[in-house]
C-alpha cells in the first residue's frame, strides 16, 4: 500500500528546478547594488540567492503570512508589505528587479500598469527578469487553475507589454514540459484533496530539473530578460 507523506510548506519541500533556474538567471545579470523582488512570497528567491548575489535584496508581497515565512527563510533580506501597483520606493531606486510568476495574478488588464510601476523604481539600464506561465495548448489544458482564470502569456504578448512599459527585452526562453505540468497537477490534487505530498516526488523533481536546467525548449513557463530603457 502506498504511504503518503504529509504535505509541508517547509521551503526545502517546495523548491523546484524552476526556482533554481530563476536564481541562476539572476546571478548571470550585471552587478546590482540593490535588487527588488516583486511578489517575494515565502522568500525562496532571497534564500537561493544568499551567497550568489552581493546585492541588497528588497522583497515585497501583499501577504503578511508570506512575509512572516520570508523573514524566517531568508533573514538577510529586507521585506515590506506592498502591492506592485503602488511600490513604496522612490523613482530610480533599484539596479535590478525580478518578478517571477506574479504578473498572471494581478487583476485582469492591469499588467501594463504593474510593469510601469516596476519600471518607475528602476534606474535607466537596470536589468529585469520576469517569468509567467506560457500560452501553449498543452500547458493550459494541464493547468487546473487555467479553467478558473489563471492566465498564460505568449511570447509576443509579454514582449509587447514590456515595450509599452519602457523596457527593452533582450532574451526570452521557454522551459518546463510534461514533468513540470504533471507535477503541478499532482500538487493541486494531493495537497487540496488529501493534504499530502504527491507520490514519487523525487522522480518528478529529477524530470523537472532536466526540463528547466537543460537547453531544450519547453512549453510550461516563459522567462524574459529585459533592460529598463534609458
Amino acid at each position: 500500500m502506498l504511504r503518503l507523506q504529509q504535505y509541508s510548506d517547509d521551503l526545502g519541500e517546495r523548491l523546484t528546478a524552476r526556482h533554481e533556474l530563476s536564481a541562476r538567471l539572476a546571478a548571470q545579470q550585471g552587478p546590482a547594488q540593490r535588487v527588488l523582488d516583486v511578489g517575494c512570497a515565502t522568500g525562496w528567491f532571497e534564500f537561493l540567492c544568499d551567497g550568489r548575489l552581493s546585492s541588497v535584496l528588497d522583497g515585497i508581497d501583499i501577504g503578511e503570512d508570506a512575509l512572516t515565512h520570508a523573514r524566517r527563510n531568508a533573514p538577510h533580506a529586507r521585506y515590506a508589505a506592498a502591492s506592485v501597483m503602488a511600490l513604496p520606493f522612490a523613482d530610480g531606486t533599484f539596479d535590478g528587479a525580478v518578478m517571477f510568476e506574479v504578473i498572471e495574478h494581478v487583476p485582469p488588464r492591469t499588467e501594463l500598469a504593474a510593469l510601469r510601476e516596476v519600471r518607475r523604481v528602476l534606474k535607466p539600464g537596470a536589468w529585469f527578469l520576469l517569468s509567467t506561465p506560457f500560452a501553449h495548448p498543452v500547458s493550459s489544458l494541464l493547468d487546473p487553475a487555467w479553467y478558473f482564470g489563471h492566465r498564460h502569456y505568449s511570447r509576443a504578448r509579454i514582449v509587447s507589454l514590456l515595450e509599452q512599459a519602457d523596457f527593452r527585452s533582450t532574451h526570452t526562453m521557454v522551459r518546463g514540459g510534461l514533468w513540470e505540468l504533471s507535477s503541478v497537477f499532482a500538487l493541486y490534487a494531493f495537497k487540496w484533496l488529501l493534504k499530502a505530498e504527491a507520490p514519487l516526488k523525487a522522480a518528478f523533481e529529477r524530470g523537472r530539473a532536466a526540463e528547466f536546467l537543460g537547453e531544450r525548449d519547453g512549453i510550461a513557463n516563459i522567462f524574459v530578460q529585459a533592460v529598463a530603457a534609458s
